[in-house]
C-alpha cells in the first residue's frame, strides 16, 4: 500500500470513530437522564408511602383513642 492509500484509511477509520463516540455520547446524555428520572421516582415514591404511614398511624392513635373515650378507661 502507498502513502495516500493508507491517510485515506486513516481519514475513514477516524470519522467512523468520531461518529461512535457521538453516539456513545449521546447514550451517555440519555442515561444520565433516565437515571435522574429514576431517582425523582424513588425519592417521590418514599415520600408518598412516608405519608401513608404517618396518616395511617395518626388514624390508629384517633381511633385507640376514641375507643378509651368511649369505654372510659382514661
Amino acid at each position: 500500500m502507498d502513502d495516500k492509500s493508507l491517510q485515506k484509511i486513516g481519514k475513514l477509520i477516524d470519522r467512523a470513530l468520531r461518529s461512535i463516540k457521538n453516539q456513545l455520547n449521546t447514550l451517555e446524555l440519555k442515561i444520565e437522564a433516565v437515571n435522574k428520572k429514576i431517582d425523582l421516582s424513588q425519592e417521590e415514591t418514599i415520600d408518598t408511602l412516608t405519608d401513608l404511614i404517618e396518616t395511617g398511624y395518626n388514624n390508629h392513635e384517633h381511633r385507640i383513642q376514641r375507643l378509651e373515650k368511649h369505654a372510659s378507661i382514661r
